[in-house]
């Protein structure tokens, strides 16, 4: 099913791909590859809410470090600030200083 998202994300599909992926979340709960396509799909729909929620939703403690600091940065960049800053900050907790200063740096802009 991530693989039809995915290709219609390609064709600019935007809805069919939200209706694929919203089943698959159903599905696969814990699955961050489907919240984080699910919240790509969403801002292109311009649902801006739906797109953070669906990234709050990730538990970024299960990513490896670049993948927590995307959803971080996704953050950012649909204007959730706290959210982004909590992600960030958890990294810098761990062994990702540097994107950790990076995303409290735009965090700050």
């Amino acid at each position: 099913s991530l693989a039809r998202a995915e290709l219609a994300i390609q064709d600019k599909k935007f809805d069919a791909a939200r209706d694929v992926l919203t089943r698959a979340a159903a599905a696969r709960p814990d699955d961050p590859r489907v919240k984080v396509l699910l919240a790509e799909v969403q801002a292109q729909l311009n649902d801006r809410d739906a797109a953070v929620a669906a990234l709050r939703g990730i538990d970024g403690e299960k990513l490896p470090d670049p993948a927590a600091a995307e959803v971080a940065d996704r953050l950012i960049d649909l204007g959730d600030l706290a959210a982004a800053e909590a992600a960030a900050r958890k990294l810098a907790d761990g062994k990702s200083k540097f994107l950790a200063d990076y995303l409290l740096g735009r965090v700050r802009q």
